[in-house]
């Protein structure tokens, strides 16, 4: 869950969010070396929608993530007359896999996944937003941390590991 610092109207700043927690649940998949296949969006605002899609191939890209969530807002018509006002976010991955079960797809560039680890890696090293895809370069550079609510439990413990014990 993401709750914005403000009602935002303006329909580039929600993609640019969008993209922006996409990649962050794509990196988090990554961390933890699982693959999944659909994609749940919950938005509130002015109105209220959520929804799951499935898609064909298992994904840990923040890129294929939004572009599913981007079939959602044309679906819902989001921005259409103005109304598309949205205070609170929820992306998620489901239907998850082991990377390691995965068989490769016939078209599947084997690269990609090893361009997103190392990209992990580098931001995990010089710090988050380190680097970033283009369309996100304008973006709010977003800090989410768990709440301790259904968090997650990497965090948790970096976080755990990270306040001095009295």
């Amino acid at each position: 869950n993401y709750c914005l610092p403000k009602n935002e109207h303006d329909p580039e700043v929600i993609l640019k969010t969008l993209s922006e927690l996409c990649e962050e649940v794509g990196r988090r998949l990554r961390i933890i070396n699982k693959k999944g296949r659909t994609v749940s969006l919950y938005l509130s605002g002015d109105k209220s929608m959520g929804g799951r899609k499935t898609v064909h191939t298992y994904t840990h890209s923040g890129k294929d993530i939004f572009a599913a969530v981007k079939l959602f807002l044309t679906e819902w018509k989001w921005f259409e007359n103005n109304s598309g006002m949205v205070r609170q976010i929820h992306i998620s991955m489901s239907n998850l896999l082991d990377e390691k079960y995965e068989t490769m797809g016939l078209f599947e560039n084997p690269k990609e996944s090893d361009v997103l680890h190392v990209i992990d890696k580098l931001n995990n090293r010089f710090g988050n937003h380190t680097i970033r895809r283009g369309y996100n370069m304008q973006a709010p550079k977003l800090d989410t941390k768990p709440n301790g609510f259904f968090g997650d439990k990497v965090q948790r413990q970096q976080l755990q590991t990270s306040i001095p014990q009295y």
